[in-house]
């Protein structure tokens, strides 16, 4: 699998240039697991040990992750990868994610929500989305690097 073939899971410009680049940075044997995952569709099959805020030893894998808390396989094992780099920040995150499950669910925005935010508001919000969109493109200038590269090789 390529690194271009990723680019396929998703819709949004940005998740198709930083979702390629994040399993570009994620460790050998995460990189391997997600490139099974792709070519398989079968069920990813990583763990990785924790230690949470009451010091106790635990085992999270990546079935867990998929059946428990709902992610997605590719987010399961980019989330394995992070517990792998940052054992505490990633704890801390699970726990939270195991207190609030509906964590994803945000009402849209709206046209009429659009027209009742203050103009200075809505002004710093451009500036922003500019500054984003210049980040996006040095992200896409570096994806372009790697597009057709295998993933694990």
């Amino acid at each position: 699998m390529k690194y271009s073939d990723i680019c396929k899971l998703f819709d949004t410009r940005i998740a198709k240039i930083t979702m390629p680049l994040r399993v570009w940075q994620c460790r050998s044997n995460v990189r391997k697991a997600i490139n099974e995952w792709m070519e398989t569709g079968r069920e990813p099959n990583l763990t990785v040990e924790l230690e949470n805020s009451k010091g106790d030893r635990l085992i999270l894998s990546a079935q867990s992750l998929i059946h428990d808390y709902g992610m997605k396989p590719l987010d399961a094992l980019l989330f394995i990868d992070w517990a792998n780099r940052s054992e505490k920040d990633c704890a801390q995150a699970l726990e939270v994610l195991a207190h609030h499950s509906n964590f994803h669910s945000f009402p849209p925005i709206t046209d009429e929500m659009w027209k009742r935010i203050d103009p200075a508001v809505l002004e710093e919000y451009d500036k922003l989305k500019k500054q984003k969109e210049e980040k996006l493109k040095k992200l896409e200038a570096k994806y372009q690097e790697i597009e057709d590269s295998e993933i694990y090789e």
